[in-house]
């Protein structure tokens, strides 16, 4: 669980207040750094303590991260809105798993009484 930190700090820059900071000057390239680490982040042990359910929204999420901007060369209101959504369930699992983790711990304790 240790790593799951990590991946809450890699997802920082899809936050709507960082993404608006990008403005006009949202690229591709900001988006490639954020797969990098999370490429490098999910080939840690990470990867062997995701639920199912966080794994698929880490794909999901680098699915959406990886799609072209718009011919214009600049991500529409809906991509954005689509990355961010997909980076808000990551997260969430995310957390879901640390709370199942806490519970499982809290249970334990509870037999050993």
């Amino acid at each position: 669980m240790a790593a799951y930190p990590q991946a809450m700090e890699i997802t920082e820059g899809l936050r709507n207040s960082r993404l608006a900071e990008q403005g006009e000057n949202l690229a591709e390239d900001y988006f490639k750094d954020i797969i990098t680490k999370l490429d490098e982040w999910h080939a840690t042990n990470a990867a062997f303590i995701m639920s199912r359910n966080s794994l698929g929204n880490l794909y999901t999420l680098r699915r959406a991260l990886r799609e072209k901007p718009e011919s214009d060369g600049k991500y529409s209101s809906a991509q954005i809105k689509k990355i961010w959504d997909t980076k808000a369930e990551f997260r969430s699992g995310l957390r879901a798993d640390i709370q199942l983790l806490f519970k499982e711990e809290e249970m334990e304790g509870i037999q050993e009484d």
